[in-house]
């Protein structure tokens, strides 16, 4: 089994050159893309999401709906952010029949309204937001390789991502302008698509982001508001009634979530049709700390898979994940790669 986050970058490794934030006269031509695909990789993860140094206090609001495969909506709710520091922000998440508030302070994270974890689709809206292609951090076994053999150019470019002694493709990022903003992240069992760029605080963020997932329904989300924030005295302080909770949203460093002890493994049916080869399926839950998996969500899967993954999920048992140390209960997404006979 394999696990990685979603959204990961297989090993950004290059350094950021300052000019390539810089503003260009309309005169002036386009800024040039790096001509390596780390060093491309390592600029999109700091110029896409607002996240980093440099940022002034910000308010955000976006909408999100999930779609059946006619394209109606089958759910609905909204994500709200008020952020003055990764220590120090409020957040607001509405889904049907959901409420619930969060702040994250010095002293750590408290929540009210409704109890328990957020489903993961506020997940897929946070991570879209703030840190849509994160630096995964170096990797001796990733393998990236531009699309095609032409140089990058300002109109675009896709980076292909893999391990190095595989031939398979696990991950494209595609970017536009120029500027190294996001148009694409897909993965094995997912793919973002960035529509109606624009930028804030040197930042590019996306007006609207279809989610498309294998044997799942798609996630659209839209950006509804940005702007710079002026915190209120106060305004971040959590109100009497809040209790204590893990943290869920801008996971803090020291944070190490727990790898998989044991249980059952998922397997594929065989089928004299189906040629060797490999088959993924992304899922999400809520490590406890006894170990065991809740609040389980399938991201993406073939519909065989589907069938058997809630069953198999109960025999599984992680280790605790652990925050400085001390054991807490932690969100984790889990992807899992499956050899088909």
């Amino acid at each position: 089994m394999k696990k990685i986050g979603l959204f990961s970058c297989f090993g950004l490794s290059a350094l950021l050159a300052a000019a390539a934030l810089a503003q260009t006269p309309p005169s002036a031509a386009p800024p040039t893309l790096p001509t390596d695909p780390a060093a491309l990789l390592q600029l999109g993860s700091k110029v896409n999401g607002l996240h980093g140094p440099g940022l002034n206090p910000w308010h955000v609001r976006a909408s999100w709906q999930i779609l059946d495969d006619k394209g109606q909506p089958l759910h609905h709710g909204t994500y709200e952010e008020w952020w003055a520091a990764d220590d120090e922000f409020k957040v607001d998440l509405v889904a049907d029949g959901f409420h619930q508030i969060r702040w994250a302070t010095a002293q750590g994270d408290f929540t009210s309204g409704d109890p328990g974890w957020p489903a993961w689709v506020f997940t897929f809206v946070q991570n879209t937001l703030l840190d849509p292609l994160p630096d995964g951090g170096g990797s001796s076994d990733t393998r990236l390789k531009f699309e095609s053999t032409s140089r990058p150019t300002p109109s675009g470019v896709c980076v292909l991502a893999g391990e190095k002694h595989e031939k398979r493709v696990t991950g494209k990022f595609c970017f536009t302008d120029g500027k190294a903003a996001i148009r694409l992240n897909a993965g094995a069992v997912t793919q973002a698509n960035f529509d109606g760029i624009m930028e804030f605080h040197d930042r590019f963020l996306a007006r609207a982001v279809h989610l498309l997932r294998v044997g799942m329904p798609a996630i659209e989300m839209y950006l509804d508001a940005v702007d710079d924030l002026v915190p209120a005295p106060g305004e971040f302080n959590p109100p009497a009634n809040a209790v204590a909770a893990p943290p869920w949203a801008h996971v803090p460093k020291g944070m190490i979530i727990g790898k998989r002890l044991s249980g059952e493994d998922l397997f594929y049916p065989s089928r004299t049709e189906r040629q060797r080869g490999y088959t993924v399926i992304e899922l999400w839950g809520v490590i406890g700390l006894d170990g065991r998996l809740r609040n389980a969500e399938i991201i993406g899967a073939p519909a065989e898979l589907q069938q058997q993954a809630p069953a198999t999920m109960k025999t599984w048992r992680f280790e605790v994940s652990k925050l400085n140390g001390v054991p807490i209960e932690a969100a984790a997404s889990i992807m899992i790669e499956i050899e088909t006979l």
